[in-house]
């Protein structure tokens, strides 16, 4: 009896999210994409894949600092 099993490797991780393997072990790393390593590769079910938050593009949005009351352009 045979069953398969939906697992990809990290490398196909990445093209699959459009990112490099090492952000895929990043993100295994921080414990947010679970994976279990068989030998030396890593695997990731691609339900676990496909359950990923949406990636955000640029940079993070950072605050303008404040203007004092008597301060000018």
């Amino acid at each position: 009896m045979t069953t398969k099993i939906d697992a990809i490797n990290t490398t196909e991780a990445g093209k699959y999210l459009g990112v490099t393997r090492v952000w895929i072990r990043v993100l295994i790393r921080q414990g947010r994409l679970p994976a279990v390593k068989i030998g030396r590769d890593w695997v990731i079910q691609e339900a676990d894949l496909a359950a990923l938050p949406p990636r955000h593009l640029g940079r993070p949005k950072t605050k303008q600092p404040r203007k004092k009351k008597n301060e000018r352009n």
